[in-house]
């Protein structure tokens, strides 16, 4: 257990003494899959081994996935297709990790005693391979409600209780399932942030957005649009343009066959989440609110201490303007003009903080700009109630233009 990082740094995000390192963003695969024991410390696999029965969560190659699970298991298929995607840029995804399922424990226990296990590097998205304690699959039709109701039960927790911290991928096998099926399920998580529903040609289909977040470079690379990514060994799921457009209403993503030119091609598509947001969105700002932790945390640990007064309003703004900078070379933030209801929402905020229309025009000014503001000041915080008195504090907040992607192309080709 660990005292949870809100108590000193609490970020929150809205949506339309060693240095503490940045969290990684590789894959997580949660399964009921029992092993058997690797006694020989010689062996493929033993490592890992050891760390998964002792903490319930380790890192693996493929090697020892094969290894520990067996080369014609689920969690190795699903290792194959993730650790085979190379990205664009010619980047591979980041190390995967695997969590087997205690008895009687729910999606929602599993992932609360990964999060909380100390000395785990983190991760950026997860699924579950297998839900029950018999190892059946969550795309299994029996129990299919029940499994639904426990995924939704998660869903919500890392919503509700860790702030989005993670990409939930939920993936239904298609198999012989109606479209009108699979939209039902899928509709279910349409409320809840910080989920992608893959309608997926096997039950490890879901490693297609986790291997493209995975092997995203947010340092020295660019932020990703998930649409048009080739997974080579994935069969398609959706080749009409009735499933198309019926699944792109539902925000499910898949993977899709069009034809160029009396030729096949393949890609996953279209990369929103079941509330609408677009996958890299999400996924940037997840990046992006990890290293304003980082920076902040950091910062905190390194000074004798922060004054509450303009000075210390000022050290954790040129904190958060520094990752600002990050986002701008990894075209997280996009020059905006802002709309009357974007002005409207700032104003709003502003004019709570006891600020003015300066400060808005101050703000539209740089979002037009540079892509981003930053706004901060010196206020009192009771933790929403739970402290008897109210103490110092420093609130800011980052007003971005979110970088967009474009799906679509449309030509005219005017002949003279």
């Amino acid at each position: 257990m660990a005292i949870n990082i809100k108590e000193y740094v609490d970020i929150s995000t809205t949506f339309p003494s060693n240095n503490t390192a940045e969290r990684a963003f590789g894959g997580l695969a949660f399964t009921a899959t029992t092993t058997p024991a690797i006694t020989d410390d010689n062996a493929v696999g033993y490592s890992a081994y050891t760390k998964l029965s002792a903490n319930g969560v380790a890192y693996m190659t493929l090697d020892e996935v094969g290894a520990i699970y067996g080369v014609n298991s689920p969690e190795y298929r699903f290792a194959i297709g993730y650790y085979s995607y190379l990205s664009p840029s010619g980047r591979f995804a980041s190390k995967l990790a695997f969590s087997t399922i205690q008895d009687g424990e729910t999606p929602e226990q599993a992932l609360k005693r990964v999060d909380e296990t100390p000395d785990f590097s983190g991760f950026g998205s997860f699924t579950f391979l297998s839900l029950g304690g018999d190892g059946s699959s969550s795309d299994s039709s029996a129990d299919e409600s029940s499994d639904i109701d426990a995924l939704l039960n998660c869903a919500n927790y890392n919503q509700t209780q860790l702030a989005c911290k993670y990409l939930m991928v939920v993936n239904r096998k298609r198999g012989t399932l109606a479209a009108e099926t699979v939209k039902e399920e899928a509709e279910k998580f349409s409320k809840i942030k910080g989920v992608c529903f893959v309608s997926g040609e096997s039950e490890v289909s879901g490693y297609m957005p986790m291997a493209i977040l995975g092997s995203t470079d947010y340092s020295d690379g660019q932020v990703v649009n998930f649409m048009f990514k080739i997974f080579s060994g994935e069969t398609p799921t959706v080749s009409d343009d009735t499933t198309y457009q019926d699944f792109n209403k539902s925000f499910i993503n898949f993977y899709g066959r069009t034809q160029l030119n009396g030729q096949t091609m393949d890609f996953y598509q279209r990369g929103f989440n079941t509330d609408g947001t677009d996958t890299a969105v999400f996924c940037n700002e997840m990046w992006f609110k990890s290293a304003c932790e980082t920076a902040l945390v950091n910062m905190l640990v390194g000074r004798e201490r922060l004054s509450a007064d303009a000075q210390g309003v000022d050290a954790v703004k040129l904190e958060v303007i520094d990752c600002c900078a990050a986002a701008v070379r990894n075209g997280m933030f996009m020059q905006k003009e802002l709309t009357g209801k974007d002005l409207r929402t700032i104003r709003e905020i502003i004019s709570a903080s006891d600020g003015d229309s300066l400060d808005v025009d101050s703000i539209e000014a740089d979002i037009s700009s540079k892509g981003y503001s930053v706004y901060a000041y010196l206020g009192e915080d009771d933790h929403d109630g739970e402290w008897p008195q109210k103490e110092k504090c420093i609130v800011y907040y980052v007003f971005y233009g979110t970088a967009d992607s474009v799906r679509f192309i449309k030509g005219t080709n005017v002949l003279l």
